[in-house]
């Protein structure tokens, strides 16, 4: 379910029912997301109040077999980003899901967090035929993300990611060569031990460091 579905429909225990009945499952049985999908930065404030208005709006919100909040700030593409250079870019997802835990006590029921891991929900329409995409690496950190972002590959080729790994392990942000499989291939390819691999490759890093971060941060976030 997302925003726009609690504007089209005023009382939304009616069509929930009847989609229900339709494929003949109950609410136990049933993985309810609310899926606030991209944020802005600046909505961090306003999403929380209005993510808490709209969980209080759920019907049977404390029935469903699972419940979770579904949201990311991080954006369609890094071409606004610098080449040859690092920025912070804020996880708006994560602090608006801190802000309801803090608040849990206004709702009924506290979501489980869910988010995009290290992309965007919506990709970007680009022509691949003039598409020049960059060496970069996408880093996770407690309330950021660290982009490090060589220059194009087209030009300049993948060597590039030999040294973008190396710069990712003198930055304060790096949690170690055993933190997770992302991890070790970033220590691994800044010491060329390992190929510079593909654009899917560094999503698999990237991917592989958000998890094991993120699950790091929930543990915490629940033992606190």
């Amino acid at each position: 379910m997302q925003r726009e579905d609690f504007v089209d429909f005023a009382d939304l225990a009616e069509p929930i029912a009847r989609i229900l009945d339709a494929i003949k499952v109950a609410p136990s049985q049933t993985d309810f997301i609310l899926d606030l999908r991209a944020l802005t930065p600046n909505e961090r404030d306003v999403s929380a109040a209005q993510a808490i208005e709209l969980i209080n709006r759920i019907p049977m919100v404390g029935s469903w077999r699972s419940f979770a909040l579904a949201a990311t700030s991080f954006p369609q593409n890094l071409m606004g980003l610098p080449p040859s250079d690092s920025s912070l870019l804020p996880r708006t997802e994560w602090a608006l899901w801190q802000e309801i835990w803090r608040n849990r006590g206004s709702i009924p029921r506290m979501p489980t967090y869910a988010d995009y891991a290290i992309s965007h929900p919506e990709p970007a329409e680009v022509d691949p035929r003039v598409m020049r995409p960059s060496a970069s690496v996408r880093y996770t950190c407690d309330d950021t993300w660290l982009i490090l972002k060589a220059r194009n590959l087209k030009d300049h080729g993948y060597e590039q990611f030999h040294e973008v790994c190396c710069d990712l392990l003198k930055a304060t942000q790096y949690s170690g060569r055993s933190f997770s499989w992302g991890d070790t291939y970033i220590d691994d390819c800044a010491a060329k031990r390992v190929g510079t691999g593909n654009l899917t490759t560094w999503r698999k890093v990237g991917t592989s460091h958000h998890l094991a971060f993120v699950l790091r941060q929930l543990a915490n976030a629940f033992g606190s």
